[in-house]
């Protein structure tokens, strides 16, 4: 099932689909930060900000940027 990245809870994980942006720079950023297509993502926290792990390393990221990133879930 695809979800965007903002609609998954504390604990469930998916690899990555898609990044949904049409800013070059921005696609760019998330791109530098390990966020391609296939990757593994799992939410860890979800206030104040969204806190996602991403193979060994843990990035927050706010609630319109996990917007756009689609993932297939992989786990409820």
């Amino acid at each position: 099932m695809k979800v965007n990245l903002s609609q998954l809870r504390v604990g469930e994980q998916g690899k990555i689909y898609a990044l949904n942006t049409d800013k070059a720079d921005f696609y760019r950023k998330l791109l530098n930060l390990g966020f391609f297509p296939g990757s593994e993502v799992k939410v860890i926290q979800t206030f104040p900000t969204y806190l996602i792990q991403l193979g060994f390393t843990q990035i927050a990221l706010d609630r319109k940027t996990c917007g756009l990133i689609e993932v297939l879930v992989t786990t409820k």
